[in-house]
């Protein structure tokens, strides 16, 4: 997606209050989860599979897009940490081994695939017999609102295009391939911890849901 190769070179720079919400809600989740291998679908640069490869993760990190790729890359490159990038899209079936993965993450991404049941269904098939699958997304709600991906550049805001998704959606993905759901967050707008709140959320968003966060686990 080109509008992520621009925004690539300030995704880590710049706050951004749903990431902020979604690590208060999921971190403790991913610090939780036992495992060798994992698999970040959607790595964006890096945010993710860099903190599982400093626990000691073997990480596999899926990224289509070149800009946001090479930030990750050269980060792991810089830690020294023996991520493997892999150059594809979600929209189809993903180049890695069946049952190889003790967790598989999917942060702030699936909002963007088309093919969210086969998206689902490619992780199912990458999880390990006990293995979790983390998901994380702006929520439908919001993006139903009236609020679709954006990011400000030069004063100027960029607005990428995002699926029409409902919760339904992602969760009938999750059950349809065969995967049990561990715990569903919705976090509305006055959920959002203290710090991270704006007055623009305050008085226009405190009763939406912002974030999703759905934890999903395969039988052993």
């Amino acid at each position: 997606m080109a509008g992520y190769s621009r925004w690539a070179k300030s995704y880590d720079t710049t706050f951004n209050t749903l990431i902020a919400t979604e690590e208060v809600y999921s971190l403790d989740l991913l610090d939780s989860r036992a495992g060798a291998t994992a698999l970040d679908a959607g790595a964006g640069t890096g945010r993710i599979a860099l903190k599982l490869a400093r626990r000691g993760w073997q990480v596999t990190a899926i990224e289509p897009n070149p800009g946001m790729r090479a930030i990750a890359e050269r980060a792991a490159a810089g830690e020294d940490l023996p991520i493997r990038f892999v150059n594809t899209s979600l929209e189809d079936a993903i180049p890695v081994e069946s049952a190889a993965f003790d967790l598989v993450v999917c942060a702030l991404t699936l909002c963007h695939v088309a093919n969210l049941t086969g998206a689902v269904s490619e992780f199912t098939r990458a999880m390990a017999p006990g293995a979790h699958l983390l998901i994380t997304d702006v929520h439908p709600d919001f993006i139903a609102a009236g609020m679709p991906t954006q990011f400000v550049e030069g004063g100027k805001t960029y607005h990428l295009p995002n699926e029409p998704h409902t919760r339904d959606d992602y969760l009938q993905a999750v059950a349809g391939a065969g995967l049990s759901l561990s715990a569903v967050w919705d976090v509305p707008g006055n959920k959002v911890p203290g710090g991270f709140q704006t007055e623009f959320m305050r008085e226009n968003f405190s009763a939406v849901n912002f974030a999703m966060i759905v934890l999903a686990h395969k039988a052993r």
